[in-house]
């Protein structure tokens, strides 16, 4: 990559892959932004698959995972992660530029797309009468090193951006995903199982089957990163205060539409309502 002053998006993505050092220089030299967005949607797309294949084999109630499983939760989540993220490096001392870490982190997501790739196989294996053993262990594999790569580049990223160490990186981001991890899985989880405590053993069990996939915090979450993002990003950038505006504007409508269609699912399917109802019956008669 060295010999030549740009490349094709297309060869990036693969040198994300096999050289993220000068892939990383490039793209934020290029200032690829866009192209960041585009990976992230497409990254977000393939997650819808693995989540359809297990609802169209019969567990209905994981449609609940399209609340973070879908194309424009995913950029939401990304932008609100990559704010978290610059605010708890700027607390440590660490000043790094939200455009571009949000630009790396998202073409960093080459690899949560092979993850995704890899879990749509694995729904599939699953999903069908006689599970090929070989490409469930393939698929876990793949899975495994590419999480883990991600993480990994995450610190390769803010060493990119500001000469830091690569473990300052990594451990911010670490940091992040676990406080998002407790606020919109673990508090929310626990709140909406409060009431199923003393439930049958079957009721609790489908309770927590209900919570576990429930992902409302992950999908308003990513309606409120849309937002706070797009507002940093045209600050960032001196976007002309009507620009700023428009954007902002766009960004909210269409983070709203898909909280909207996702919330209209969630309250008819009233899965806690029937739980709830199965118990008290249990209770009274």
């Amino acid at each position: 990559m060295e010999n030549q002053t740009t490349h094709s998006k297309v060869k990036l993505a693969l040198a994300v892959l096999t050289s993220p050092g000068a892939a990383f220089e490039e793209i934020n030299r290029r200032n690829l932004l866009g192209s960041a967005l585009i990976i992230s949607l497409i990254a977000g797309t393939l997650s819808s698959v693995p989540v359809l294949i297990t609802v169209a084999s019969g567990e209905r109630v994981q449609a609940l995972m399209l609340g973070k499983s879908n194309p424009v939760a995913w950029v939401g989540l990304s932008m609100l992660l990559a704010l978290a993220m610059q605010r708890l490096l700027k607390w440590i001392g660490t000043e790094v530029d939200y455009a571009g870490l949000l630009t790396l982190m998202g073409w960093s997501q080459v690899t949560l797309a092979i993850v995704q790739v890899a879990m749509i196989v694995m729904s599939f294996s699953l999903a069908s009468s006689a599970p090929p053993t070989l490409y469930i262990n393939f698929a876990f594999a793949v899975l495994a090193t590419a999480s883990i790569g991600y993480v990994l580049l995450m610190g390769l990223a803010v060493h990119t951006l500001t000469g830091a160490p690569k473990a300052r990186g990594i451990l911010s981001y670490v940091v992040v995903l676990f406080a998002t991890v407790i606020a919109f899985s673990q508090t929310y989880v626990t709140a909406k199982l409060g009431p199923f405590a003393d439930a049958l053993p079957g009721v609790g069990s489908t309770a927590r089957l209900v919570a576990g996939a429930d992902q409302t915090p992950s999908a308003v979450a990513a309606v409120v990163g849309l937002v706070l993002g797009m507002i940093v990003l045209g600050k960032a950038r001196q976007w002309p205060i009507e620009t700023l505006r428009l954007n902002v504007t766009a960004a909210g409508l269409v983070g709203m539409a898909a909280l909207g269609i996702y919330l209209n699912y969630a309250y008819k399917s009233n899965y806690y309502g029937k739980l709830r109802q199965a118990h008290e019956s249990y209770i009274h008669e």
